[in-house]
């Protein structure tokens, strides 16, 4: 179960990173369509990947007592990615209406 909670942690590092990563270089190259295409793309994969680790981690959670805690602490850092994506979104809709008003 260790190795399910590390991989938890470094799959949600990894897709804030990549996340940011990818709406700062859309706001440095004034919403170029490429890296607004790669952002949804990217968006889709990280979420089919993140829902499938909390469901995994969920399972965990009820069968194995033993690492109960850091299953908990690692499904909690998984859900803590929910709002930045939404605020992410938010930001560039926001922009997009901004640019086409």
């Amino acid at each position: 179960m260790k190795d399910l909670i590390n991989l938890g942690r470094i799959i949600t590092f990894l897709s804030f990173i990549i996340g940011t990563s990818t709406l700062t270089l859309y706001l440095y190259f004034d919403n170029s369509n490429t890296i607004s295409n790669f952002g949804f793309y990217f968006v889709i994969i990280a979420l089919i990947i993140n829902t499938l680790l909390l469901i995994i981690n969920i399972i965990a959670i009820l069968i194995d007592s033993k690492h109960r805690e850091g299953l908990i602490k690692t499904y909690g850092i998984i859900l803590s990615n929910i709002p930045i994506v939404i605020l992410y979104f938010y930001i560039v809709l926001s922009i997009k209406f901004q640019t086409k008003g």
